[in-house]
């Protein structure tokens, strides 16, 4: 999380789009001489889950389809209200932030890609996706703002001397993560289930050159 790297590859002509991040993969790997294994352990995690009365997602927006609106900020201070659009790693977005919460609206995202997603926004346990749908959805998300791994470290960063305990974030105005799911039919359960745990046995600071 400290370290920068810009990194250039040229894709084969032809290559398959979903081999291209096991290209990068492997190219990462061999660079930074990775060496690893994977170990499985009964833990906590959070499963997500169908509530009582079924999900209300609806269906996704089609690819060549027009989502969201020009990104644009208006405001200052606490009064700063952001949005924007983009393409992520889970697909399309609309994000909108206001009042200390950012607002998702994903065009097309899976289930799986969903608990990928809440995991990586500050779960204090993995997020394992136990819906059983299979499909792409539509999916509102409201997210406080202090929930984002990065957000807390801007919240923490120069607080206090050495040694001292940093002080709380304070309480996100906007509605929680869970409530957001509920809105959609779905939920996160804590259950005790295996874990697979990526363990790096070896890693150099520095990559090799060209």
């Amino acid at each position: 999380n400290a370290d920068p790297f810009d990194i250039f590859a040229n894709v084969p002509a032809g290559a398959p789009k979903e081999q291209i991040p096991l290209m990068f993969q492997s190219l990462l790997a061999d660079r930074f001489k990775l060496k690893f294994h994977r170990e499985s352990h009964a833990g906590p995690v959070d499963a997500l889950v169908v509530a009582e009365g079924g999900q209300k997602l609806k269906e996704p927006v089609p690819d060549a389809a027009d989502f969201g609106s020009p990104g644009k900020m208006t405001g200052v201070g606490e009064n700063r209200a952001i949005s924007a659009r983009g393409a992520g790693l889970f697909g399309r977005f609309q994000l909108t932030y206001a009042k200390g919460s950012l607002h998702y609206e994903y065009a097309s995202i899976t289930m799986a890609g969903l608990a990928e997603f809440l995991s990586r926004i500050g779960a204090d346990v993995p997020v394992v996706d136990m819906t059983g749908l299979k499909g792409s959805y539509q999916l509102p998300l409201d997210v406080p703002a202090s929930d984002l791994p990065a957000m807390r470290e801007r919240l923490q960063a120069g607080q206090g001397d050495a040694g001292q305990a940093m002080p709380e974030a304070s309480e996100p105005s906007g509605p929680s993560v869970r409530e957001s799911l509920a809105k959609s039919g779905l939920k996160l359960e804590r259950r005790r289930l295996p874990i697979e745990k990526f363990v790096i046995d070896h890693i150099e600071r520095v990559p090799t050159e060209n």
